[in-house]
C-alpha cells in the first residue's frame, strides 16, 4: 500500500493532483436580490418612566355614600336652661257665685293658662284643680262685679288642690276687680302657689308684641342651689354665668340674703323659701353687700319670706338697686 503524504487539492476540481491548471480569477457576478425581511424580533426591555403629565380636569361628583353610624350621645347640659311658658289658651267660664267654690275645675283648665273669670259679692274660692308640675295660670277677676277671695289650706277643697301662701297656713289672697293672679303648682308640697298679683291687667305688657297668647313666653328655668343660713352677702347662687327665674332656696337655719351679685340688668326673680321651719330675710340697704347688689325695700325695713313663701323682686338698673315687685 502506498502512503501519500501532504495531498495537494485542485481548487478547481477539489482532487488532488488532477493535474489542472488554475486560470485567471474571472469577474465576480452581479449582487443577487434581496431576500425577504425576516420576522421581528422580541420585544426589548421597558424604558425609564418618562415625567407626571399636568392634571386633568375635575371629574363629576360621585354619588352620596351611606349614612355613617350615629356617634355617641354628648354630655348633659345645664339644668338651668331656658324653659318656655306655653300660653295653652284662654277660657272664660261662667261667673262664680257668692259664697264658697270648692275644688273649682273650669270647664277647659286642662288646656288652658288663662283664666278670665266673673265673681259675685263674697266669692271665695279654697282650691284649683291639681296640674302638673311647673304649670301657669293665670286667674283674671274679669269685671267689677266683685273680689275673689283665695282661701289658704280650706279644707273645703282636696289637699292637692288647695292654695298654699304663708307657713301659718291661713292667709288669705284677694284678687280684686280687674286683677290678675298669677299661680302655678308646685308637686313639691302638691299645692298650688301664687307667684304675683298685678294691681292692673298685664301692666306695662304690650299684647302685639310682648305677650302673645297663642305662642309662649320665656323665662329662664328656676335653680335649686344648696341650703343656706346665716348672712349671705353679694348672694350668687348657681355662680355668675347661672340663668333662671325662680331661685328655690333651701334653708338650714334662719337666713338672711343681704344683696345678690351680679345677675343682669332688670333681671325679674322669683324667690321661694323651700323651707317649712324657717324664715328667709332681706335686708334693707344693708353694708353687707356692694352697694350696686343691695335691697332697697318698702319702708327701708327688712322683708321677712315666711317658710314656704314667694317673693319677687327685680334689678333697677337706673338706681342700681333691687326692689320687691
Amino acid at each position: 500500500m502506498t502512503t501519500i503524504l501532504n495531498p495537494v487539492f485542485c481548487v478547481d476540481c477539489n482532487r488532488h493532483d488532477c493535474g489542472c491548471e488554475r486560470g485567471e480569477r474571472g469577474e465576480r457576478g452581479k449582487r443577487g436580490h434581496r431576500g425577504h425581511r425576516g420576522p421581528t424580533g422580541p420585544t426589548g426591555p421597558t424604558g425609564p418612566t418618562g415625567p407626571t403629565g399636568s392634571t386633568g380636569p375635575t371629574g363629576p361628583t360621585g354619588s352620596t355614600g351611606p349614612t355613617g353610624a350615629t356617634g355617641a350621645t354628648g354630655p348633659t347640659g345645664s339644668n338651668n336652661q331656658q324653659q318656655t311658658i306655653e300660653i295653652l289658651g284662654i277660657i272664660e267660664p261662667a261667673q262664680l257665685p257668692p259664697g264658697q267654690t270648692n275644688d273649682y275645675n273650669p270647664p277647659g283648665l286642662g288646656t288652658a293658662s288663662i283664666i278670665l273669670q266673673g265673681a259675685s259679692t263674697g266669692t271665695l274660692l279654697s282650691g284649683l284643680a291639681a296640674q302638673p308640675n311647673g304649670r301657669v295660670v293665670l286667674l283674671n277677676n274679669k269685671d267689677n262685679l266683685g273680689n275673689i277671695t283665695l282661701l289658704e289650706e280650706d279644707a273645703g277643697s282636696a289637699p292637692a288642690n288647695r292654695f298654699r301662701f304663708s307657713a301659718g297656713a291661713n292667709e288669705n289672697w284677694f284678687i280684686d276687680r280687674f286683677q290678675t293672679a298669677v299661680l302655678f303648682y308646685d308637686t313639691t308640697i302638691s299645692r298650688w302657689r301664687v307667684w304675683s298679683i298685678f294691681t292692673e291687667t298685664f301692666p306695662r305688657l304690650t299684647v302685639q308684641n310682648t305677650f302673645n297668647a297663642q305662642a309662649g313666653f320665656l323665662t329662664s328655668g328656676d335653680i335649686t342651689p344648696p341650703a343656706i343660713a346665716g348672712a349671705n352677702n353679694n348672694y350668687l347662687p348657681g355662680g355668675p354665668t347661672a340663668n333662671y327665674a325662680v331661685l328655690r332656696q333651701a334653708l338650714s337655719a334662719a337666713a338672711s340674703i343681704t344683696g345678690f351679685g351680679p345677675l343682669g340688668l332688670g333681671k325679674r326673680i322669683v324667690i321661694r323659701n323651700l323651707s317649712a321651719t324657717f324664715s328667709l330675710t332681706l335686708t334693707h340697704e344693708d353694708a353687707g353687700s356692694a352697694a350696686v347688689e343691695r335691697f332697697n325695700l318698702p319702708g327701708a325695713a327688712n322683708l321677712v319670706i315666711p317658710p314656704f313663701g314667694s317673693q319677687e323682686v327685680i334689678y333697677d338698673d337706673t338706681a342700681q338697686r333691687w326692689f320687691v315687685v
